[in-house]
Parts: structure tokens; sequence; C-alpha cells
């Protein structure tokens, strides 16, 4: 049911998209569509409009996020690492900042990074990258997500 949601949201847009053309087709709706395109695994089509998304906003951060959570997601990890790393150098997290927003946003990517490191069995990597994770999220306030990355090191601390 869900799935056919998605497929029927998508279709609209693209309706929508040819009706008034590419170039006045905005951020928001490519993004939503992204998001529909993500949920039913069209990463190919995700990749393409969070790449218009970029181009219209380059500091807009969830796209660069999106792309390197879509590689990850089509199993092309060494592509996701170096957008996780981009979205990471784009956007660092400040300490001082308080900034939840941006101290989650970049947790939840070392996290991600982190997690890729630990399936290619790159465990140094993996550790320093959720410890990081970690870090940020208990800057941020998210004491869940920062327990569940001292878990993952945990768990890799046990394999080496």
């Amino acid at each position: 049911m869900q799935k056919r949601l998605y497929a029927e949201a998508i279709r609209d847009y693209n309706v929508y998209f040819a009706q008034i053309g590419s170039e006045n087709i905005i951020l928001n709706e490519y993004w939503s569509r992204s998001n529909a395109l993500f949920e039913i695994g069209e990463y190919l089509k995700v990749l393409q409009d969070v790449e218009s998304i970029i181009r219209l906003n380059p500091s807009y951060h969830p796209a660069f996020f999106r792309k390197a959570e879509t590689y990850a997601k089509m199993g092309k990890y060494n592509e996701s690492i170096v957008y996780y790393g981009d979205f990471i150098e784009r956007f660092p997290s400040s300490e001082y900042s308080k900034s939840s927003l941006y101290d989650s946003s970049t947790a939840t990517a070392y996290r991600g990074r982190g997690m890729i490191y630990q399936k290619q069995k790159l465990y140094k990597e993996a550790v320093a990258d959720l410890q990081t994770a970690a870090r940020l999220y208990n800057i941020a306030g998210s004491i869940d997500n920062e327990q569940f990355c001292l878990k993952l090191v945990q768990d890799i601390l046990k394999i080496k």
C-alpha cells in the first residue's frame, strides 16, 4: 500500500515537472520527489534529483547527506564513504555552537560512515567515526543515538 502511494506521488511530481518546465522547479519539489524515490528504491533517480538540488543550492546539507546514504543503499560503499566525508567537510559540527541540528546531522554522517567502515572491516576508522558520532550526539542531547554508537564501538573492539 505505502509503496503504491509513493509511486503515485512520484507520478504526480513527474507530471507537474513536465508541465512547468525544469527551469521552474524549486528545491523543495526536487527534495520531496527524491524522498519518495528513496523510499521505493529508485536510487539512480534519487541521485539525479539530489544533483539538481545541489545545483540549485550548494549549501543545502540534507542533499549531500542523502547522496552518501543513497550510495550506501546501492552497496557502493567506497562512494558512500567519499560523500559522507564530503558532508562532514562541508558542514562541520561545532562543539561550541550547541546547534543540535548540525551536531546531530554531522553525527549521523559520522555514524553512517563508521558503519560502512565496519562492514568493510576497517575497524580503526569505524571506531574513530563512531566515537566522534557518539560525542556529537551527546552534545546534541541525543542520548539514545550516543549509546547506539558506543555499543557499536564495544562490539568492534570485541572483534579486534
